[in-house]
């Protein structure tokens, strides 16, 4: 099974957790940039990374990036970083496109609701994934 399979089982069944209602769910209706912004700050603490040095957020709230372990290197567990990444509602049709990045593909990008998010993926460095808020 891939890495990126694996998170796609983890974020299916953390999704599960949100309809069960383990987590409190976030309303990005209307496409408030405050409420994005709000957003990170409400994944971290579900996830429990908020004292993470691989899962942070950035520019006063506007930005969250999230490392993950490579073969070669330390970083944020994939299941951490799929807790954040259902957390944020990040859609099946990006979620299948970060899955199907290789090293070769350089910097790919995505966006959704009041999000963008860019990433690179290197099997010795693992996922280096930054979201921002846009303005819509």
């Amino acid at each position: 099974m891939s890495m990126w399979a694996a998170i796609m089982c983890m974020v299916a069944a953390l999704a599960v957790g949100l309809v069960a209602g383990l987590f409190i769910p976030v309303e990005l209706g209307g496409g408030s940039s405050t409420q994005a912004q709000a957003a990170f700050e409400e994944a971290v603490d579900e996830c429990a990374v908020t004292s993470s040095r691989y899962i942070q957020i950035l520019d006063d709230g506007s930005a969250l990036s999230i490392d993950t372990e490579g073969e070669e290197s330390a970083g944020a567990t994939y299941i951490e970083a799929a807790c954040v990444l259902s957390s944020l509602e990040v859609p099946d049709s990006i979620v299948a496109r970060v899955d199907t990045t290789r090293a070769l593909d350089g910097r790919q990008t995505g966006s959704w609701d009041s999000y963008e998010a860019s990433w690179i993926y290197h099997p010795d460095d693992g996922l280096s994934m930054v979201i921002e808020v846009v303005d819509e």
